[in-house]
């Protein structure tokens, strides 16, 4: 899911890197939080045709306002948060798509037998329209995307959750977290696929603390334009999984 020139950001010896599953950290058989020496890279099997489609609507296009916005702290255009907005969705959807797997060789040796990791909590089955908008890179509907700012900062707090029922149809959702190479300040996404509901608010938007970079992309977007939320923040359990 997340292509070389991303994954390049945290090039092997800049780690020990963890891997998390729902929040939770891999192990060892004794016990021990699993440390590796790169990211663990995520695979979705697919065609020649739809690859070289991903790559045309996505990769190509985000490589550079990604890199602005993350690497240098840029501030991006509408038209660049468009791009990046489409290719966070791109990714984090498909990345709790079933059949997508984390890399296995380092999973292997803790749980034998075990070729690969399936997806935590993975939207089973997978909304056929967003696959179809994904995979023909037409804007995708029912998905709502934001972006929030994280500070180890103990003067820093969450917004109250409220509570709200959503019946037997709450929105599926997944986080993504990138770490700045410093330790310090990183950026959070939150995307969510809402069927059936056009529009989605999100409760940390109404204290400036996440910023909504899809439907309708900000005119203008940088790493500090949303205040800081904490390091753990709660802001993947906004709504239930």
């Amino acid at each position: 899911m997340f292509p070389q020139w991303f994954l390049k950001r945290w090039p092997a010896g800049e780690g020990p890197f963890t891997t998390h599953f729902n929040r939770e950290p891999l192990r060892t058989r004794a016990g021990k939080e699993r440390k590796t020496d790169r990211l663990s890279p995520i695979f979705l099997d697919i065609c020649e045709t739809c690859h070289r489609a991903l790559n045309a609507h996505y990769e190509v296009p985000a490589k550079t306002p990604v890199r602005a916005l993350l690497d240098d702290g840029n501030v991006l255009s509408q038209a660049d948060v468009d791009v990046v907005a489409r290719w966070m969705i791109k990714t984090l959807a498909l990345s709790r798509h079933p059949n997508s797997r984390h890399e296995g060789n380092l999973v292997r040796r803790i749980v034998p037998g075990l070729a690969n990791f399936a997806p935590i909590n993975p939207w089973d089955p997978f909304p056929p329209r967003l696959a179809e908008e994904i995979r023909t890179g037409v804007a995708p509907t029912e998905v709502s995307l934001w972006m929030a700012r994280a500070a180890d900062d103990p003067g820093v707090s969450d917004p109250p959750l409220p509570w709200e029922s959503w019946g037997a149809r709450p929105p599926q959702h997944q986080s993504f977290t990138m770490f700045s190479a410093d330790g310090g300040e990183f950026a959070v996404f939150h995307l969510a696929y809402h069927p059936g509901r056009s529009h989605l608010e999100h409760p940390f938007v109404a204290t400036n603390q996440a910023v909504r970079l899809w439907p309708n992309p900000p005119a203008s977007l940088d790493l500090t334009t949303p205040d800081p939320v904490p390091k753990e923040t709660r802001m993947h359990s906004v709504w239930p999984r």
